[in-house]
């Protein structure tokens, strides 16, 4: 027996050391699980300390105080044991709360001090020296009636124990039945071996049970914090492993974090209890929730797709929660780019022309109760500019432009590129300030000042009257007061309802033209030209007057400006070409060959028509001299495209036409026209005379132009001759022929035959 009492005594203590080191590492741990385990390991080591100063003393007294410990620890261990399977139930259950022990421990608390002090009153029992071979081995309680008391709330308690690791194992999610069975075992057995122990003391001397008791306590050591831990972490990283460059975190039931990958460290710094929305994602009852989040990681703002789990069983239950979080930055970054490039002016940052339109649209409509402003711009000869300062330039000046426009920083102002050089801002008409608008504009047009060219950079607006007004119509009109603008210099023209007037007037004559022309509607009127010498017809200028249906004469200022801003010039200067070589041919048949009609040809006419094609087919259809067919040219002509319209007038001079160049002197580059291109006649413009104030001075540039003129063997022909004092000064001078009022105006071809060469004859 003596053995027997040296063995147990030495499995107790090596079970002992176990569970203090059991200890130690759960409290390490500071989770509800680890605080549960590290409690039983304590009642454990209590009930064995008890127990082995109970069988070890030869003093009565102090084994009498240890077994009154003993028995009051049993009683506390079954109160761990339930505290643990409470703890468990936490955690393996889909509800978080524990169950009330308040019950339990008072009564608990209570029997346990009477059984401490049992060797005061011997009320549960007497100690009696157990002998074997006459040798005392130790003491061994008797109990007495009161026992039975202590007795039955052992059975109580074990039974409930009992019940509630039955019900466990049959509601609990999977991964947590192993751990139920294992302690229904071990707590079967303690308790079957602990009440043989309280039954039949003498029996058994030494309480075997306690060596069980300090194993299972052991194995849910390892059990709760080690294996199912590691088995719920592979359960769960099976999942999350699928994308381990996303951010992942893994949770127990207990939310308690068991697996952070390295991106999801770097991303909480390995603090996660405070993240305040991890925690709500954790304690909501959602199977699944997907979000996008912006978290600062290293300073840097970046945007992640969250994706919060449950992880269930193939029973459905819960056995712990996966986060996963998926860096969507600079996919979103990416989009939102080809989103403002949709919407956005690559070069300027400002709207584009679509986008523009649509917001102007959108804010017209949920403002209909307040005024708005249009403002437009335009940079005069922008192309112009382009090719004398390259791109870099005109860049940098549209840039300069978005900036002055972006100070007006308004609630409901935007602002657009629209086109090249074109800007448009919608402002609040209370926001608007006329003398800043100009002040801005001026400092763009100074950036200028270095390159020795002038610009000018124009505003027009348009103040908005009708919110559901087509917002294209609007931007129109605001660029169609500074298309309409009197003055050339001014900055700012403001659009009103002449103008609209104008451009329906406009419309009307484009509307009208091919009717007009195919109705013979245009008639050629001819303004005679006089021989200086004898005062006889030496020709006519053929020029157009627009008779319609009601007999109303419009005259070419009317419509002519108007065909050509259309590009519809060169059908009208066909229509009149033509009826000046019939009118030759006419002339010709009747016996009055000597007299020739000037036609107009416009710079357009070049790109629209083969002028050599059709000439000389004129000539050849009507069987006239191109002698008799005069081609009058502005100086326009000779500084546009050179060498294009030079090769062309070169080619009709050959084949006999003879080419006038018309008000000359009316432009800034007449000489160096003379220059480039050699011509038959000149047509001297008399508003050098009549347009100055120093009359002297003009007529002295007349008689230079036109002694320079018969220098270079050309005619010179005097258009807008009034007086006779000019005739008598024009003739002393050398002109050839004189064409103005004084002699006639622009008359009917058929008055002009009957009066100048019929009648002539």
């Amino acid at each position: 027996m003596e053995v027997t009492k040296l063995i147990y005594i030495l499995t107790a203590a090596i079970f002992f050391l176990f569970n203090a080191i059991c200890l130690v590492l759960s409290m390490a741990r500071d989770t509800k699980m680890s605080t549960a385990v590290a409690k039983n390991q304590f009642a454990v080591m209590a009930c064995i300390f008890s127990f082995t100063m109970a069988i070890t003393n030869e003093n009565p007294i102090l084994a009498d105080i240890g077994f009154g410990l003993y028995y009051g620890c049993v009683n506390f261990s079954l109160y761990m044991v339930l505290r643990f399977i409470n703890t468990m139930e936490s955690f393996s259950q889909k509800s978080s709360k524990t169950r009330k022990l308040s019950v339990f421990v008072n009564i608990s608390g209570i029997n346990g001090i009477l059984l401490a002090f049992n060797f005061l009153h011997n009320s549960y029992y007497e100690l009696i020296p157990y002998y074997s071979n006459d040798k005392f081995i130790t003491y061994v309680p008797y109990h007495t009636p009161v026992f039975g008391f202590y007795l039955l709330l052992i059975v109580f308690i074990s039974g409930y124990v009992i019940f509630r690791t039955v019900y466990n194992i049959i509601n609990a999610s999977r991964i947590y039945k192993e751990k139920y069975i294992i302690v229904l075992v071990f707590t079967l057995f303690v308790i079957l071996l602990n009440l043989h122990y309280i039954l039949f003391p003498y029996i058994f001397v030494f309480d075997y049970s306690l060596l069980l008791f300090q194993l299972l306590s052991i194995v849910s050591f390892f059990f709760s914090l080690y294996l199912l831990p590691n088995k719920l972490r592979k359960s769960m990283l099976s999942v999350a492993n699928r994308d381990i460059s996303d951010a992942v975190i893994c949770y127990d039931y207990a939310k308690e974090c068991i697996y952070i990958n390295r991106f999801a460290q770097k991303i909480f710094k390995g603090n996660l209890k405070n993240v305040d929305w991890i925690n709500a994602l954790l304690d909501s009852d959602r199977e699944l929730n997907r979000f996008r989040k912006e978290i600062q990681v290293e300073n840097i703002n970046r945007i992640f797709d969250v994706e919060f789990r449950q992880i269930l069983d193939n029973r459905k239950k819960v056995s712990g929660y996966y986060i996963k979080l998926t860096d969507q930055t600079v996919e979103i970054k990416k989009l939102e780019q080809e989103q403002y490039c949709s919407t956005h002016d690559d070069l300027t940052g400002l709207y584009n022309r679509s986008y523009f339109f649509s917001e102007m649209e959108r804010i017209l409509v949920e403002n209909v109760d307040e005024a708005f402003i249009l403002v437009t711009s335009n940079i005069r000869d922008f192309k112009i500019i382009n090719e004398l300062f390259g791109a870099k330039f005109g860049d940098s000046l549209l840039i300069k432009q978005a900036e002055q426009f972006r100070k007006a920083k308004y609630e409901n102002c935007i602002i657009g590129r629209i086109s090249a050089d074109k800007f448009a801002m919608l402002i609040p008409k209370k926001n608007f300030n006329l003398e800043y608008a100009i002040k801005n504009t001026e400092s763009v047009n100074e950036l200028a000042k270095d390159v020795n060219f002038k610009f000018l950079m124009e505003l027009g607006m348009y103040e908005i009257s009708n919110h559901f007004e087509n917002v294209h119509t609007m931007y129109d009109k605001a660029n169609l007061a500074i298309k309409n603008k009197v003055d050339e210099n001014q900055i700012v023209s403001v659009y009103d309802t002449d103008l609209m007037r104008k451009i329906i007037a406009e419309k009307s004559i484009i509307n009208e033209f091919k009717f007009a022309l195919e109705q013979n509607q245009f008639k050629m009127f001819l303004q005679p030209q006089i021989n200086c010498e004898n005062g006889k017809c030496y020709g006519a200028e053929a020029l157009v007057r627009w008779l319609d249906l009601d007999g109303n004469c419009k005259q070419p200022g009317e419509f002519i400006p108007v065909l050509e801003k259309a590009g519809l010039i060169y059908k009208l200067d066909y229509y009149i070409w033509e009826k000046a070589a019939q009118k030759i041919k006419d002339w010709n048949h009747a016996g009055y060959k000597d007299y020739c009609i000037s036609v107009n040809i416009s710079v357009k006419d070049f790109y629209y028509a083969d002028l050599y094609s059709i000439f000389t087919g004129f000539v050849e259809k009507y069987n006239i001299s191109p002698k008799s067919l005069h081609l009058e040219i502005t100086e326009s002509v000779i500084i546009g495209d050179k060498l294009f319209h030079r090769s062309i007038l070169s080619k009709l001079r050959n084949f006999g036409f003879i080419v006038e160049m018309d008000d000359f002197g009316s432009g800034y580059s007449s000489l160096n026209a003379l220059k480039e291109m050699s011509m038959d006649v000149l047509k001297i413009d008399m508003g050098f005379i009549s347009k100055t104030n120093n009359e002297e001075r003009g007529k002295v540039i007349v008689s230079s132009i036109i002694k320079m003129a018969k220098a270079l063997g050309m005619s010179v022909i005097t258009e807008g001759v009034e007086n006779q004092e000019q005739a008598d000064f024009l003739k002393k001078e050398g002109s050839d022929v004189f064409q103005g009022y004084l002699f006639s105006k622009p008359i009917d071809a058929e008055e002009f035959e009957l009066k100048y060469i019929r009648g002539a004859k």
